[in-house]
């Protein structure tokens, strides 16, 4: 049995029984002890049960890839609800048995210290963060705090210790600075010694959530009510569609504005002054042909009058130029269509010379883009010519290794190079047309966040380097199919390694590609034919094989 016991003022018991509009789920206990005794404890302050269908503990792990994006997106178990006053928790499926008897979920990865969580509301594409343990996962300057952050004074307070959240809090905190505070007096958190957890599954809660003033939220509303904690729908606004929105007036065989421009996500409505009108964002009533935008919209005909009658709204979601007109006859001819342009329109093409990063959709305008040989890239980036840069380039794929890729333009020194993430699947034989950026990956060149076209499929392959063992260690060998023959030196240096001798000089061979130990085909001594193309990781270059064909053993 879940043990559950919550300590209200009498009076803040009283107004939970009534209402809980100005409260919501938080972090009420967080802890980072010994071995795996770590959790997540969330408690509900009102007096409703809230499903955590629409919630989830998203994560980060010491430094994000990209700061303010999350890495792990967490969810609750499908169907849990928390109970009016009650918790949460999540804990390591290992920790102690006192805290798993509490725990209502398991979760392997949990904080070490220096791990940021959130509790959000939303889907992994749209959410709303409701509060944090660490900086706001979602802070455009997140950074590796070390080995944990500051609490009320107590350095590095998210390692090897509990953190219990103060009474008088009745919501979370999406301001790590300010919950985190800088002494015991500012902060919203008790710091407590390493698993210290007798608080678990109890919440001294001495706040108020206040009671409900139901109203119109909406600040733009002609009836906003600057008290309200719950809007009730009842929001009103000054024109004939009673919607926030931009205003398009029809009328005098014209709309106004005729060419608007909004934002994304922007609700449009037209308004009728006079006459009848309508708006059809559909098929050009003077060709008779689709106006080809990003969506269709239409609206029928409706009588106007000077007071405005509403003739419909649209919200534009997707960017690009909408062309619509008045279908009433003659009206179209007549000079009453209109356009808008939603989003920022520009060049989206990485490497063409006026790549528009701001540009939500493309308008067509971009100038050519400058070919870059692999051979130019990679001479160029042993001094960092193009580190940053977006490229154009072209080659036949020679490898395929998850992820990974290798793509090469013809033979010889630096005709080949690593793609990371193509955007569409590729195969070996591939000839294909990329478009990315040149990045390093400790010390290994890649063409990174690519946009790939596959111009033809099942194209003949360079034919390998062969090389002796010492001439595959070179920087122009990478990327590039090489071949190479030796001795078993060493059948397994862990993590799928092995390597190949040819008199004093060795290689090194890896199973990003195809596990030859696994497969039975290294042994101490033996003579091998390797082929694959050439890898850098960890300070050593590696040969990376394919498949079966590229590991041959002799004798």
């Amino acid at each position: 049995m879940k043990r559950i016991n919550i300590f209200f003022l009498i009076a803040t018991f009283f107004s939970l029984s009534t209402t809980h509009a100005q409260c919501d789920l938080f972090f009420s206990e967080y802890a980072e002890g010994t071995s795996n005794n770590k959790y997540l404890e969330i408690f509900n302050p009102t007096n409703a049960d809230i499903s955590l269908d629409g919630y989830a503990f998203p994560s980060v792990s010491n430094a994000p890839t990209t700061p303010g994006v999350l890495e792990f997106w967490n969810t609750f178990t499908l169907g849990a609800v928390v109970p009016a006053g009650g918790f949460y928790i999540v804990s390591h499926g290992s920790a102690d048995p006192s805290i798993l008897a509490l725990a209502n979920q398991n979760h392997t990865y949990l904080s070490n210290g220096d791990d940021g969580f959130a509790l959000v509301q939303g889907t992994e594409t749209d959410f709303v963060v409701l509060d944090v343990i660490g900086q706001n996962i979602t802070d455009l300057d997140y950074a590796d705090p070390g080995s944990g952050w500051a609490v009320a004074g107590v350095a590095n307070a998210t390692q090897d210790h509990v953190l219990v959240r103060k009474s008088s809090v009745i919501n979370g905190n999406t301001d790590w600075a300010l919950s985190a505070g800088t002494d015991e007096a500012s902060s919203e958190w008790t710091v407590m010694p390493i698993d210290t957890w007798t608080d678990l599954g109890v919440h001294t809660f001495t706040g108020s959530c206040g009671p409900i003033v139901s109203g119109c939220m909406n600040e733009n509303a002609t009836n906003y009510d600057a008290t309200a904690n719950e809007d009730d729908g009842s929001c009103t606004f000054a024109n004939a569609c009673n919607l926030e929105g931009t205003e398009v007036a029809a009328s005098s065989f014209a709309f106004v504005p005729a060419d608007l421009s909004v934002a994304v996500g922007t609700l449009v409505f037209w308004v009728n002054n006079g006459g009848s009108h309508n708006a059809n964002g559909d098929v050009d009533t003077q060709t008779g042909l689709s106006f080809g935008n990003p969506e269709s919209f239409y609206f029928d005909f409706v009588s106007g009058d000077a007071s405005g009658v509403c003739i419909g709204s649209h919200t534009f979601t997707i960017p690009g130029v909408y062309s619509y007109d008045c279908s009433q006859y003659g009206h179209a001819s007549q000079g009453m269509v209109g356009t808008v342009t939603v989003g920022v329109g520009g060049c989206m093409d990485l490497a063409a010379p006026n790549f528009n990063e701001a540009a939500s959709f493309d308008d067509g305008s971009c100038e050519a883009s400058p070919y870059t040989t692999i051979a130019d890239i990679q001479m160029g980036q042993e001094t960092g010519a193009f580190e940053g840069l977006a490229v154009l380039t072209s080659g036949v794929v020679t490898g395929v290794y998850g992820v990974l890729a290798t793509v090469q333009d013809g033979t010889g020194a630096y005709s080949g190079i690593w793609v990371n993430g193509s955007d569409v699947a590729l195969q070996v034989g591939d000839a294909v047309e990329v478009t990315a950026t040149v990045g390093e990956n400790f010390d290994l060149t890649l063409l990174q966040s690519p946009s790939v076209i596959i111009l033809s499929q099942e194209n003949a392959l360079p034919a390998a380097e062969v090389l002796a063992t010492a001439e595959v260690l070179a920087e122009q060998w990478e990327g590039v199919l090489v071949q190479t023959t030796g001795t078993v030196a060493d059948d397994n240096l862990g993590f799928g390694e092995w390597s190949l001798e040819e008199v004093i000089d060795t290689v090194l061979v890896d199973d990003r590609g195809y596990d030859a130990i696994g497969a039975g085909l290294v042994t101490l001594g033996a003579m091998i034919q390797v082929t694959g193309a050439l890898d850098f990781s960890y300070g050593d270059f590696k040969i990376q094989p394919r498949d079966v064909n590229d590991v041959l053993l002799y004798g």
